[in-house]
């Protein structure tokens, strides 16, 4: 919980109006900031996305391009997606904020308040298009021009509905239709569109639709609920433009997934009419839907089959598709008693493991928890990973591996109440067979799979190394004995044991596991055969620079070691940010690219072009996008967030340093009214927090907030603030709290 301490220290001397030409900030003003927010880059690297907002009112969405500097506004724009082939941006605009304002003052009922409607901007063209009352949005991943959305309701839409509809969609009827199963997902109409030939399909009475990730197929469930439930399975190929149903039966069906190619897809689908309904996994093998897994599945135990609750999805390879299993559920008994006369009763023992409280907050998670298994699509059998003992288990490869790990911390969880990290017991999980095999008992270390699955990587709180376990081998290294750096977090100052500094990652097949200390990354072999390598040449330490990898491939599955390696930096001196590049196998320091005194954050590069975009900012400066290639040549500003600061008194902040009670060197936060004089007197407030000193550059967006002060607010208000670094020792909040604030 965040505190702080308002000390009127000198008197207030003189008239505390501001600069002759400048304003200070009132609490009117701070509804009218602006924040920027979900910043995103084309895959071509031409074009940023990024929103502005005001903390209350209309914002827009901005469209930059590259080649012409300029930029193109949409009123009210948000969650905005480009397709991949980069032919247009979509996005959706909310009702304007007094309207819907009003509709709720006036009591309007929700499902009548105005809603969001889809824009599609082609940006060969310029052309706009827009669709009213669009409840969601998807495009392909990586391929195709086609864009597909539901409506909020299709009975709504004025959309037309072509012949591709299926007979439940023509059965529809106007009015309020009468539902069969009334727990049964809503439907709405579901519109697939290519916005550069104008091609449409139209669905009614979809609940579910995905594509497949090169935008090859669409796959939909629509479904009838009105005299019977039935459901059917709708599949787009939107390169032949051929619409075929591949799936129908009575019943529900969700979950529906497909792989990365189209080729194969995955659903499941229950018969029953009730309201605990149980469900079977369907997959299409052999050029027919195959039952996966249900009741009868030998590898699930008894009474157990697959849960709609869990993660359903085909590995990249497609040759495992993961589902959850779970207990099959029990029908309600059925009795003649009123709600009224039923007692219903939370209890809690001593015994249990977890608190009464945090029971009722985890119910609904529980009676949801599902089971992490996988069917092996040539094999044609089934894995359960997780089970009643295992509970959570993290798979290597995405799923492609050989092994998984496993964690049970359910010995523990009474402890766990009052001692920090939880206790586990750590299990090896042979993914071919799902045996599982005790690795370790009751431990708090932090504990990782490698990449590949070779490796559990742990970090040990008792001699702070990091060591890892040889899962072929079944053998111990400690990795980090023989550096002679310290891997723990030196600024800890919590009452238990300090945690590390983590890591970067693993390169290709495990050859190498790039981990931490304060400042260098170093190159550590699993084998044990070859000495550590720090990486960064110890460039960092030398500096006071603090080095962390950069991963501008989000979804490399792996750290490439010929590929340049891009270092985000720190300086805990200077304060200082910017971006460094280096090679694992390099023998120099490595190049620097951007340093400046600012905050510098971490950047986001365009997939299929060597172009980045990141935010720059400080206590002065709202943090704005920039854009440049990787060797940051001629970066160029994107944005212009909140251009109306030039005309209000701001701030200014600078480093300060002292010496505390105990005899040592300290740092500090003061923030001074930009038209500070130093002749004058002025209130002073002290608020403190820990450690701030390294958050010089954080800038403070005018806005009420629930627990801290706004900064910028009270220093256009020309007060001075100061914020002491509080360095606590254990056992002592209070006593090490007055020690730096007084001395400060």
């Amino acid at each position: 919980m965040r505190t702080f301490l308002l000390l009127i220290t000198l008197t207030i001397v003189g008239n505390l109006a501001c600069g002759q030409n400048k304003k200070p900030l009132t609490i009117d003003d701070l509804q009218s900031w602006n924040h920027l927010r979900h910043q995103q880059i084309s895959s071509n690297g031409q074009f940023v996305a990024y929103e502005v907002n005001p903390y209350k009112g209309d914002g827009e969405l901005r469209l930059w391009n590259a080649e012409t500097n300029k930029t193109t506004s949409f009123k009210r724009g948000h969650k905005a997606v480009f397709a991949f082939t980069n032919a247009y941006l979509a996005f959706l605009v909310k009702p304007q904020h007094d309207s819907l304002r009003a509709a709720k003052l006036a009591k309007v009922k929700k499902e009548n308040l105005p809603k969001d409607s889809l824009f599609i901007y082609t940006i060969g063209n310029k052309k706009t298009e827009h669709f009213e009352k669009v409840k969601s949005v998807k495009v392909p991943r990586k391929g195709g021009n086609y864009i597909a959305w539901i409506y909020e309701s299709s009975k709504e839409s004025e959309s037309p509905t072509d012949s591709t509809a299926t007979d439940s969609a023509q059965a529809e009827k106007k009015g309020k239709e009468k539902k069969y199963d009334k727990n049964a997902p809503e439907s709405h109409q579901l519109v697939v569109y290519n916005p550069l030939t104008g091609v449409q399909h139209t669905f009614n009475n979809a609940t579910e639709f995905e594509f497949s990730e090169n935008g090859a197929n669409l796959m939909c469930i629509v479904l009838q609920n009105d005299t019977l439930l039935k459901s059917s399975i709708i599949k787009f190929d939107t390169q032949q433009n051929i619409i075929d149903t591949v799936f129908s039966q009575h019943g529900l069906t969700e979950k529906i997934t497909i792989n990365k190619d189209g080729s194969q897809w995955a659903f499941v689908h229950s018969a029953d009419s009730i309201k605990e309904k149980v469900y079977s996994l369907y997959a299409w093998n052999k050029n027919e839907n195959q039952i996966i897994a249900d009741t009868l599945s030998e590898e699930l135990p008894t009474k157990w089959t697959v849960s709609k609750n869990g993660k359903l999805y085909f590995t990249d390879n497609g040759e495992r598709l993961y589902f959850g299993a779970a207990r099959a559920p029990r029908p309600a008994v059925e009795d003649t008693l009123l709600p009224s006369e039923k007692v219903h009763l939370d209890l809690w023992s001593w015994t249990d493991g977890k608190l009464q409280p945090e029971q009722l907050a985890e119910k609904k998670k529980k009676e949801q928890k599902s089971y992490l298994s996988y069917w092996d699509v040539k094999k044609d059998r089934i894995v359960m990973i997780e089970d009643t003992v295992i509970k959570s288990a993290s798979v290597s490869l995405e799923g492609e591996g050989q092994y998984a790990i496993g964690f049970n911390h359910t010995p523990y969880e009474k402890r766990g109440s009052w001692e920090m990290p939880y206790y586990k017991d750590v299990y090896k999980i042979d993914l071919k067979n799902g045996e599982k095999t005790l690795i370790t008992k009751e431990t708090q270390q932090p504990t990782h799979l490698s990449n590949s699955g070779n490796y559990i990587s742990y970090y040990s709180y008792a001699d702070s190394n990091w060591y890892v376990y040889d899962i072929k081998k079944e053998k111990l290294r400690n990795l980090t004995k023989n550096i002679d750096v310290d891997f723990y977090q030196r600024e800890h100052d919590y009452p238990n044991d300090a945690d590390p500094y983590y890591y970067a990652g693993w390169t290709e097949n495990d050859d190498y596991f790039l981990i931490y200390d304060e400042f260098d990354v170093w190159q550590v072999d699993p084998t044990g055969k070859e000495a550590p390598r720090n990486i960064t040449q110890g460039y960092g330490r030398k500096n006071s620079i603090r080095f962390r990898y950069i991963r501008l491939d989000r979804e490399a599955k792996f750290i490439n070691s010929d590929e340049d390696l891009y270092l985000h930096a720190f300086n805990n001196t200077t304060k200082a940010w910017g971006y460094y590049r280096t090679k694992i196998n390099s023998s120099k320091a490595p190049e620097k690219l951007i340093v400046a005194d600012y905050r510098i954050y971490y950047p986001a590069k365009a997939e299929l072009a060597d172009k980045i975009i990141w935010k720059k900012g400080s206590f002065e400066d709202y943090p704005e996008v920039w854009y440049s290639n990787l060797d940051i040549e001629n970066p160029v500003k994107v944005s212009e967030t909140n251009p109306q600061q030039k005309e209000y008194n701001w701030g200014k902040v600078e480093l300060v340093k002292w010496i505390t009670a105990e005899g040592t060197e300290e740092e500090g936060l003061l923030y001074k009214p930009e038209n500070f004089d130093p002749n004058k007197k002025y209130p002073m407030m002290v608020y403190f927090y820990r450690l701030y000193s390294d958050d010089i550059h954080r800038h403070y967006t005018p806005k009420p907030s629930r627990s801290v002060i706004n900064f910028s607010y009270y220093v256009s208000n020309e007060y001075l603030l100061f914020i002491p670094n509080i360095r606590y020792k254990s056992g002592y909040p209070g006593e090490s709290a007055v020690n730096y604030v007084v001395s400060g």
